[in-house]
């Protein structure tokens, strides 16, 4: 039986929620394999905190390993190129670091890991085996991830709601204002940086289907050593992360470049591993959402509503309700919180 090793990217405003998903790994995790999980602490907080975050791990799992790597005192000069490259301005209000960023190096952050490693965000609950899911996906694919419920024109910033109206799919020419778009930005961008016209013309002239699944990056497992090995992978995500640095080309730093460079490289896995939208209220979606609950593998709370959030309000703050449609996942997260 191998090792299944996991990462998270966080800081200190995380700490008690990296355990309360860790919690959920290993007590949904078959005895057998339980100790067998390996967790790599990607931490963005003050260094100082760093054994005391390793501490609290261990002393609430014993039987698991646990690595920590700080990145802004370990590895400066990445992060200072993600402090230059991230743009706060148009990410979203619940998504203001650039440490998201990192999920880019991995292979250079971790690289005693030669195999395949799964990330996994801080505002989920793992309800399956994580041994079953690294059985599920191809070892052999660079990238596995499941399908999110849009499609891959919503992460360009130009994407506007009515964009995905049926008639609209029929006759709108997507690539035509992708290129379009790219083209001028790529034009503006290379006037004041040096960019890379190789990583632009492989980029440009690839052939997207516009209207095809996209995939949500909370959950995905990367093989290390292909993804290392790819010299061209790499280079062009540096380009997407430079042309997308005020935010003008792509609606995510993280998400949206993952989609458009792995577009052809993807092993899509069932989506149960990544069930999402129970962080906000999708009015489209209500009843599909709540039928998937039971059966989901891992309750992903994306969104800005945040289940310790309503957790703590309906506690402690004069019982404040919590709204319907959120009370199974808030009784979930309670389930395996660690606070």
């Amino acid at each position: 039986m191998g090792k299944y090793k996991v990462t998270f990217i966080f800081d200190r405003t995380y700490v008690w929620r990296m355990l309360t998903v860790v919690n959920s790994i290993i007590q949904n995790e078959k005895k057998e394999s339980a100790d067998s999980i390996e967790f790599y602490l990607t931490y963005f907080g003050a260094a100082r905190e760093g054994n005391y975050v390793l501490e609290k791990a261990r002393l609430n799992f014993p039987n698991n390993k646990f690595y920590l790597r700080h990145v802004p005192s370990e590895l400066p000069d990445l992060y200072k190129r993600y402090e230059e490259s991230y743009d706060y301005e148009s990410s979203a209000n619940h998504i203001q670091t650039s440490s998201v960023l990192a999920r880019f190096d991995l292979d250079e952050i971790w690289p005693e890991i030669t195999d395949r490693l799964l990330y996994l965000d801080l505002d989920l609950i793992v309800k399956g085996s994580i041994s079953e899911l690294f059985a599920l996906a191809n070892e052999n694919s660079t990238i596995s991830a499941c399908k999110s419920n849009e499609r891959l024109f919503t992460e360009l910033r130009s994407w506007r709601r009515a964009y995905d109206d049926p008639a609209q799919l029929k006759y709108y020419d997507y690539t035509r204002e992708f290129k379009d778009n790219f083209e001028s930005i790529y034009n503006k961008c290379r006037i004041h940086k040096a960019i890379s016209a190789d990583a632009f013309d492989q980029l440009f002239n690839k052939e997207y289907d516009l209207t095809s699944p996209a995939l949500n990056a909370g959950v995905f497992i990367l093989n290390i050593e292909k993804y290392k090995k790819d010299e061209n992978l790499k280079r062009n995500i540096k380009f997407l992360i430079q042309l997308n640095s005020t935010g003008e080309f792509l609606r995510h730093n993280d998400q949206s470049i993952l989609n458009f460079i792995f577009y052809d490289k993807i092993d899509w896995i069932d989506q149960r591993w990544n069930r999402l939208d129970y962080g906000w209220e999708n009015k489209n979606r209500i009843e599909e959402v709540q039928e998937q609950f039971e059966d989901a593998k891992i309750i992903h709370y994306n969104g800005w509503r945040k289940p310790w959030a309503l957790l703590f309000h309906s506690q402690e703050a004069n019982n404040i309700e919590v709204p319907e449609y959120f009370i199974p996942g808030v009784k979930l997260w309670e389930k395996y919180s660690m606070t």
